[in-house]
């Protein structure tokens, strides 16, 4: 009575992802972000003290929240439609 049984996962040979996946991929944003930032931030700095030198910290805040707000709302919006999308590339697969 030594019989062997085999679950579905092991017969279709199931790949995992490597322990060090979200570490590398982790990085990887950091470094992406830390390189593309600084200049959109700094001439983002130079254009509004070019409008209004007088108030070149307000203006900075209210334009650097606005972006933030904006993308807090499209962020889950543009998700949710891709998600809905019958396209091969749109939907994500269960």
């Amino acid at each position: 009575m030594s019989h062997t049984i085999t679950t579905p996962e092991a017969d279709q040979g199931v790949q995992r992802e490597p322990r060090a996946f979200p570490l590398r991929l982790g990085m990887a944003n950091l470094g992406l972000f830390a390189a593309l930032l600084p200049p959109v931030l700094v001439t983002m700095a130079l254009k509004i003290e070019a409008v209004a030198p007088a108030a070149k910290e307000r203006g900075l805040a209210m334009v650097l929240a606005a972006g933030a707000f904006g993308v807090l709302v499209a962020n889950p919006l543009v998700g949710r439609l891709s998600d809905r999308t019958r396209s091969r590339s749109g939907r994500r697969r269960r």
